[in-house]
């Protein structure tokens, strides 16, 4: 895979999974990348709703993507999130291999509950 197609597949999927999370959290309360943040760097990287003035939770990704062609297997492609890891691997005697790297921020707002704290 080239770097140009890497990085246009990976904001593709980024938006798409942002788009679709929002899509489900809305009617649940939560807020995922909201449009009226604010920040402020001087005390480092600060986020807040200038409306509401709540800071959201960031949530970091860091994704490893990769793959491997090679003669002894018709080649394989994983995803690894942390300890998680999915796709398909096989033997290569001789072959081409790739690892490719993202690490991104979401904003979210999560849903607060109604209920007092005891």
């Amino acid at each position: 895979m080239q770097l140009k197609e890497f990085i246009t597949e990976t904001f593709k999927q980024i938006v798409d999974g942002i788009a679709e999370a929002q899509d489900y959290g809305g009617p649940k309360g939560a807020r995922i990348s909201p449009g009226n943040l604010t920040c402020r760097t001087d005390q480092g990287l600060q986020f807040w709703d200038r409306k509401t003035g709540e800071i959201p939770a960031l949530i970091e990704f860091d994704i490893a993507l990769s793959t491997t062609e090679g003669t002894g297997t018709k080649g394989g492609i994983g995803l690894f999130v942390g300890p998680v890891g999915l796709g398909s691997q096989g033997q290569s005697d001789a072959g081409k291999s790739s690892n490719s790297r993202i690490k991104f921020t979401v904003p979210v707002h999560l849903p607060k509950s109604e209920k007092p704290l005891r």
